[in-house]
């Protein structure tokens, strides 16, 4: 369970940003009693899944007519994560792997045996959903075959096809679209931001995802950046210290951990992205700051070699997500990019050794 009071990393706040039509949609139906009691939200993390699966609950339980308000006590204990009646479960950090544990399962089961307190209709909602252990999702497959009357579960994930078969079955799939660029950047604008452009292309659609790069993730993504284009601009033990770093990093902070092998990968995705760019003469998205490497990159590769590489990137995440050894992955796919790279890896000696990241914003998931 979640904290009264905590709002998740990865969603953007209320108001939410896009996901109009899809608000419309469901709105219609659950005012008409025709929503499906499980639903699935499927989207990135950032893209707002929790905003909108919190906002379905306002709009349910809502104090005021023309729901939802905004301002009664349901709708600001719902959207602080604080009522009593919508039970938001999320993967035990206190687990070496965070995951949704058959005890949490268990105790969720336990608490919809209870009488609701105030809610018309009680929300269940499940943020990473394809953290449920098996025995944990097997626990719940008869509860979300048929939940309890004036009961409604809301699933979320950015990855539906590691949920078990027979728990996607049982939900109903709402997929959320991307924010368009140019919607986004208007919005970042608005709030001030600088380089909105930019954050709202890095960004894809996600408004959680802009934020976090608004509020120091930016610096830390191009401080790992530098750091891997000078380790694979060096000699072997370079690439050898730099996976070590990243795969073992600090283990008493799992959150950030995890997070610094995400940038990684999300850095070279990006860079490929604009070398990929440069070979058709268009301008770089990502890494214009960094010109004559996005040039050098895409001479070394040409398009077999980036295409090459996207695969090796697509594996290295599927076997983080398998929990194969972080070192293993990560030594294989830099010693894979460096000899793809051939000479141009050397590209990145110039930077010199970056300073140590900063710590990251609190919108990520």
């Amino acid at each position: 369970m979640t904290a009264p009071g905590a709002r998740p990393a990865g969603e953007p706040p209320s108001p939410l940003l896009g996901q109009a039509e899809l608000r419309g949609r469901l709105s219609r139906l659950l005012t008409a009693d025709r929503l499906h009691p499980c639903l699935l939200f499927v989207g990135p993390p950032g893209i707002g899944k929790r905003g909108l699966a919190r906002w379905l609950a306002m709009h349910r339980n809502c104090d005021e007519p023309g729901a939802p308000c905004g301002r009664c006590w349901s709708c600001r204990q719902i959207d602080r994560g604080a009522h009593p009646d919508v039970l938001e479960v999320l993967p035990d950090p206190e687990k070496a792997t965070p995951v949704i544990g058959v005890a949490q399962a268990r105790a969720l089961m336990g608490q919809l045996s209870l009488h609701r307190s105030h809610a018309r209709t009680r929300f269940v909602l499940i943020d990473e959903a394809d953290r449920l252990t098996p025995e944990a999702a097997n626990a719940l497959l008869l509860t979300l075959e048929e939940p309890p009357d004036g009961t409604m579960f809301v699933l979320m994930t950015g990855r539906p096809s590691a949920l078990l078969s027979t728990v996607r079955s049982r939900c109903q799939r709402v997929n959320l679209r991307p924010v368009p660029a140019s919607e986004l950047g208007g919005w970042l604008s608005d709030r001030g931001l600088a380089d909105a452009d930019w954050l709202a292309a890095m960004a894809e659609g996600c408004p959680g995802r802009a934020l976090s790069l608004a509020e120091g993730e930016a610096e830390r993504w191009r401080s790992v950046r530098d750091e891997l284009l000078h380790a694979i601009s060096g000699e072997i033990w370079a690439f050898f210290g730099l996976a070590e770093r990243v795969a073992k990093g600090d283990k008493a902070d799992k959150a950030r951990l995890a997070g610094e092998q995400a940038i990684v990968l999300d850095v070279l995705e990006r860079l490929l992205q604009d070398a990929l760019a440069h070979t058709a003469g268009r301008p770089a998205r990502f890494h214009a700051d960094r010109p004559e490497i996005v040039a050098a990159w895409a001479g070394g590769l040409g398009v077999p070699g980036v295409a090459r590489m996207g695969l090796e990137l697509d594996l290295a995440r599927q076997m983080l997500a398998e929990h194969v050894n972080a070192r293993l992955v990560f030594d294989a796919l830099i010693l894979r990019l460096a000899a793809e790279l051939g000479g141009a890896r050397r590209a990145g000696a110039g930077l010199g050794p970056p300073a140590a990241p900063t710590p990251a914003g609190g919108h990520d998931a």
